[in-house]
């Protein structure tokens, strides 16, 4: 008898712990669960200030007013074309296209101006950079970079490829091969190969 008391007894005090831990565990469980759902609304995008206003200042003072820190010679230098057919592109494309005209985003700030994604395309289109090159100078995010890239070579093909991409002649070919024989030695090499259009 006094064995079965003693085990119900211990059978009773392992039910009280074994209740215990369970209820502590499931207390730990909503507590953690209530932080995770206030540091889920918590998380939000990590906004970076970009200052792209300071920066399109800089540009429109070093390249585009009357007297430029910087004269025309260091414009074609950097972006690898002259300034007024610079100029011309952004004209042009801006009036085509949605996306180069400037625009709030939800946060009500303003966005890139029209030049500074005219540049940092052209900047890339010169330089064959990675968009995110373009983050220090021209304080632009890698994505707005990589989308100015892309729409302003697909709005300039579609504005002067019928007028300026044509299909090659066999004359035009021969001038080539010509021009590269000179500059670069290889006489012989070019002139078996026929025309190719």
């Amino acid at each position: 008898m006094y064995s079965s008391s003693s085990s119900s007894c211990m059978f009773d005090a392992l039910l009280e712990t074994n209740i215990k831990v369970i209820q502590e565990a499931e207390q730990m469980i909503e507590r953690l669960q209530e932080e995770n759902d206030e540091n889920a609304c918590r998380q939000t995008r990590r906004y970076i200030q970009r200052f792209c206003e300071v920066a399109n200042d800089r540009l429109i003072q070093d390249y585009f007013v009357d007297d430029a820190n910087l004269i025309g010679y260091y414009f074609c230098r950097r972006f690898r074309i002259h300034k007024s057919l610079c100029l011309r592109i952004v004209n042009d494309v801006t009036t085509t296209c949605p996306f180069f005209q400037q625009r709030q985003d939800a946060r009500c700030t303003i966005g890139f101006t029209l030049i500074q994604k005219c540049i940092a395309a052209l900047r890339q289109l010169a330089y064959v950079t990675c968009p995110d090159a373009l983050e220090d100078n021209l304080r632009m995010s890698g994505r707005v970079a990589r989308t100015s890239l892309h729409k302003i070579c697909k709005y300039v093909m579609r504005l002067y490829g019928p007028q300026y991409l044509y299909k090659p002649a066999c004359g035009d070919i021969q001038q080539l091969y010509a021009h590269h024989s000179n500059v670069h030695g290889f006489p012989g090499m070019l002139r078996g190969l026929d025309c190719l259009y």
